[in-house]
Parts: C-alpha cells; sequence; structure tokens
C-alpha cells in the first residue's frame, strides 16, 4: 500500500504527516522546534514508529524553513518552498481559491493566486509589525470575502 510522508520543519514548529493514497490520514504530530530541528524531526519519527511501526513509504516531501535539512534526513524526493506547498494544498482543497495567508514563526506570507499559478507575495519580517490591523485593512480594501 503506497503512503506519503510530508515533513513541514520551521522555526517555530515542525509538523509530520503520514497519508495513505486515498488521502486519509495515517499520523500526524505537530511539535515545537525548539531552535533544534534535527531533535524536533527525530522525536517525530520516533512518535511515527510508535504509532504505526514500520510503514511503507512511497515519496516523501518536505517544507518550511528547514525543508533541505529535512529532506536530507528523509530521503525526500520533493523539497519545496512554502509559497509552492500552501499554492499547491490550497488549490487541491478548493480550486477556486483566491488568497493564502500564512502567519508563521519566522515570517509571514500572502499568496495572490491566479488561473495560471500564484503569484507569491512575501511580507516578511515587516508583518511582524503590522500583522493584525493590516490584514484587517486590506481584507477590507480588497473586497475580500473570508
Amino acid at each position: 500500500m503506497a503512503n506519503f510522508l510530508g515533513i513541514d520543519v520551521g522555526s517555530v514548529t515542525t509538523k509530520i504527516v503520514l497519508i495513505d493514497a486515498e488521502h486519509n490520514i495515517l499520523f500526524d504530530t505537530y511539535l515545537r522546534t525548539e531552535g533544534g530541528p534535527i531533535h524536533a524531526i527525530q522525536r517525530g519519527f520516533k512518535q511515527l514508529y510508535e504509532t504505526v511501526g514500520e510503514a511503507v513509504v512511497s515519496g516523501v516531501g518536505t517544507t518550511g524553513s528547514g525543508r533541505r535539512l529535512a529532506g536530507i534526513m528523509a530521503g525526500a524526493d520533493i523539497v519545496k518552498n512554502e509559497i509552492t506547498a500552501h499554492a499547491v494544498a490550497a488549490r487541491w482543497v478548493e480550486p477556486k481559491v483566491g488568497t493564502v495567508i500564512d502567519i508563521g514563526g519566522q515570517d509571514s506570507k500572502i499568496i495572490w493566486m491566479h488561473v495560471r499559478g500564484s503569484l507569491g507575495i512575501i511580507l516578511g519580517y515587516f508583518w511582524r509589525l503590522v500583522r493584525q490591523p493590516y490584514v484587517k485593512d486590506l481584507i477590507w480594501r480588497m473586497n475580500w470575502g473570508i
């Protein structure tokens, strides 16, 4: 049976998910990275093994600021930045999605989706200064529904 592993290593949290070919979640965990991405990934793998045992994994994908490190540790088949990961996932869940907002621990992003792909706008550290009021104002000015 084909199973797929996803790993998102960020500056604040590390997420690991195992799904089957029908997209059923077999395992997921949400861990604090605590400044140690290697240790966080190891803790997640330990939890994975304790939960599902030796799972057959057909593919591994990584994302987040620690995506390259996670990719090396897990032997990833694909390593993608967060903008691409968010855009593809959002389109899979809702094909008509127009906007994705990611408020992360290290930076934040707004991704405007277009018919032919996505255009990612990284607000970066500036976002930390204006988070809530800026988002509310932007949503109001653009007349976006949420």
